[in-house]
């Protein structure tokens, strides 16, 4: 899909390696290829008991496109704790996604989102739910490619994202 768009895209999967599940955020480049994957690492109880998720690696990585470096948290790893999304900033993240907001939450996912964008200076991205996420090309009219309910806002991807403060 990223190729045929000519997009970034961002993944939110259960991921299968070595005999664990894994809840995973994948990267994938403009001609569909992956730049890169970030592993849960702080997996919650429902998690554990009910999908048999495993924590990955402690370790939250920023990954170089052509706009920026992008930082993928993941579930509880971005909303529950400042750690992943701070180690990712000052690993020079100009940009956070975070794919997967458990449905318990929707009602605080917005307070979270801007909790993390607020305390590291840096613009972020999440969706509530697969539904409410989709991506067009720049210079698409939103009204044609999007039903009106969903949340959507055009990006320029020809430029860099600004840092909303200077770095230390």
């Amino acid at each position: 899909m990223a190729r045929s768009l000519k997009c970034y895209l961002v993944a939110g999967l259960l991921e299968v390696a070595g005999g664990k599940r894994f809840n995973t955020a994948t990267l994938f480049d403009r001609r569909g290829r992956l730049v890169g994957r970030q592993r849960q690492v702080t997996v919650g109880a429902a998690e554990r008991q009910h999908l048999a998720i495993a924590p990955g690696e402690a370790s939250y990585r920023a990954f170089d496109t052509d706009f920026g470096r992008v930082g993928l948290p993941v579930g509880i790893d971005f909303w529950g704790q400042p750690d992943a999304t701070r180690a990712i900033t000052e690993q020079g993240a100009d940009l956070v996604i975070n794919s997967s907001i458990f449905p318990i939450l929707l009602g605080h996912w917005k307070s979270a989102a801007l909790t993390r964008a607020l305390e590291n200076f840096v613009p972020v991205v999440a969706s509530t739910r697969p539904i409410s996420t989709f991506v067009w090309r720049q210079g698409t009219p939103p009204a044609r490619r999007s039903k009106p309910h969903y949340p959507a806002a055009p990006i320029d991807h020809q430029r860099r994202f600004p840092r909303l403060a200077p770095k230390p």
